[in-house]
């Protein structure tokens, strides 16, 4: 009962119930009126959140609306609050949330009937941790196995893949794929708290290349080119290796390689491209024989202009170059080519020879224009015996800058007879030949035996004769040549080694030389004396060397 003009009351069922008013005047007068009303029932609101993996950090958490059905009206509003930082909210019955982090958190829920009544409810839940997620993979090529590697919280007890129209199972699974482009990869973990998390990723698998390759120069002992021709492309080269068929491995491309002997080798070439694919082919490549280029030269040296006849002795080539080095860069491609050497100089003649496989060898040979200098020396000359008589050989230099050509020998017997023989054969400068001569010697009744050379242009003479005494004491040689102008040549063969003493007297007595020698070797001995500054008439030169003197007779023209 109320005695309030407007009052409220708390009715503690629902159910219907008679309410009566009665009024009261200020007379005494009363009044009434009968009513009847309904009170409906408060929903009883209630609601729960699924286990893990429902309840985890970072992907939907399930709730539960548990709100009893009501007899007398039903439950159209729900208004939930989550109770985390974000201050999430939702009106479904029977929501999803999901929470960034895990913790505990104050979530409510207020129900609302039909007719308005309204109750609501506080609960604490519960969010777990979810497995963090993560993985990588190898490069991945097209008809090549991919390998992924999980990379997932150590908590994660169990791993679900997702790839093309394949799934796996496995921690680290190895995945084949069939189809360029971008493919979307899919992992999903589980942890030891039943939470689950997931995570995807676009691998790139590029278009295949078709690796090919070239060989150029495929000759034996000589280096072989090894190119990759399709370098390029969407998914271009960025290294190489090769295998030469167990005789070696290189990188690069281009790359050479010499093998050693002619035959067939299997050469594997391995491209890899920049996204990390490696294609690799295998060729068989002939390799042949090597060219080799040589020739000769004639003449080497010379003075200018040179003309030099060059002769081809070259084998297993097909075509040449031959590069003169002159000023102009003269080249030619004829077999066996001459060529005029017009300038003074050193020439290294190249060359080139090439066979059908592009091939080379290279030949160079020095081509000397030089003003000529003729310089023929005796640097031995000796009798051995032969039957009755003596041989005579000798050794000649060439101390000159040019070839010389069948020089000439001049064997003097005692000043009794002289017989010349030509020896056939080519000196080039710096060289020497030894010959024997053909004519027999009789060696009785010689006192000595001198060879000289004669040699056309021979610049310096001094050099060209040795003698051998065959008598026991020294032996004077008439000076020579004599007459003379401005040069005498003294000459004499001794025994054993000493000194000497020359005078030369004019026709007077007079005395114009005076002068020992010493020592003085084995064998001949030559003077070179100046006699320009004498006048003309005849002169006497004596020698004297301790126990013989010998004098002999001489002139100057003038």
């Amino acid at each position: 009962t109320s005695t309030h003009t407007n009052p409220t009351n708390t009715f503690q069922n629902s159910g219907v119930f008679q309410v009566t008013l009665l009024t009261t005047n200020a007379l005494g007068c009363q009044n009434s009126t009968e009513k009847t009303i309904t009170i409906y029932s408060n929903p009883q609101t209630n609601f729960s959140i699924d286990l893990p993996p429902f309840s985890c950090a970072g992907s939907p958490s399930q709730f539960n609306d548990l709100t009893p059905p009501l007899k007398d009206s039903n439950v159209t509003n729900w208004s939930w609050g989550f109770g985390d930082a974000a201050s999430g909210s939702s009106t479904q019955k029977n929501p999803t949330y999901n929470y960034s982090l895990a913790g505990d958190y104050q979530v409510s829920l207020s129900t609302t009937t039909n007719f308005g009544c309204t109750t609501s409810i506080q609960k604490q839940v519960t969010i777990s941790n979810a497995p963090a997620v993560d993985f990588t993979n190898a490069v991945a090529c097209l008809n090549q196995g991919t390998q992924f590697t999980d990379a997932s919280d150590p908590t994660a007890k169990a791993w679900l893949w997702s790839i093309q129209n394949s799934t796996y199972t496995t921690k680290n699974p190895t995945h084949v794929f069939s189809s360029t482009g971008s493919q979307p990869v899919m992992l999903t973990v589980t942890g030891n708290n039943n939470c689950v998390n997931q995570i995807t990723k676009t691998v790139n698998v590029p278009i295949p290349a078709v690796p090919d390759y070239t060989a150029i120069s495929t000759c034996a002992e000589k280096p072989t080119v090894f190119q990759e021709k399709n370098s390029g492309g969407t998914d271009p080269a960025v290294s190489w290796s090769w295998d030469f068929a167990g005789e070696g491995t290189g990188a690069g491309s281009p790359v050479e390689h010499i093998f050693p002997t002619v035959g067939s080798y299997a050469v594997k070439m391995n491209s890899t491209r920049q996204s990390g694919c490696v294609y690799s082919i295998t060729k068989s490549v002939a390799i042949s024989q090597s060219p080799h280029a040589q020739f000769t030269a004639s003449p080497d040296t010379g003075g200018s202009p040179l003309t030099v006849g060059f002769t081809n002795t070259s084998s297993l080539a097909t075509s040449y170059l031959w590069k003169f080095k002159d000023a102009n860069n003269s080249t030619s491609t004829e077999f066996s080519p001459s060529f005029i050497f017009n300038q003074l100089g050193e020439y290294p003649v190249e060359l080139i020879a090439s066979n059908a496989s592009g091939c080379q060898d290279s030949f160079t040979k020095m081509i000397q224009v030089v003003v000529p200098n003729v310089n023929a020396v005796l640097s031995e000359f000796k009798l051995t015996p032969s039957g009755g008589s003596m041989k005579a050989t000798v050794t000649i230099k060439n101390d000159g800058n040019i070839s010389m050509s069948n020089p000439e020998v001049i064997i003097d017997l005692a000043g009794n007879a002289s017989v010349k023989e030509k020896l056939l054969g080519t000196i080039l400068p710096n060289q020497s030949l030894t010959r024997t001569l053909s004519i027999d010697i009789l060696s009785k009744n010689l006192q000595y035996a001198c060879a000289e050379l004669n040699t056309t242009g021979d610049t310096y003479l001094f050099d060209n004769r040795q003698c051998i005494n065959l008598e026991t004491e020294t032996i004077a040689i008439q000076p020579y040549p004599n007459p003379t102008q401005d040069e005498l040549f003294i000459d004499w063969i001794n025994i054993e080694s000493e000194s000497m003493h020359v005078v030369i007297y004019n026709a007077s007595g007079q005395i114009v030389l005076d002068k020992k020698y010493e020592p003085i070797l084995t064998g001949l001995n030559q003077i070179e004396v100046n006699v320009s500054n004498l006048g003309a008439g005849i002169y006497f030169v004596t020698y004297f060397d301790g126990s013989v003197s010998r004098t002999s007779r001489f002139s100057i023209v003038r």
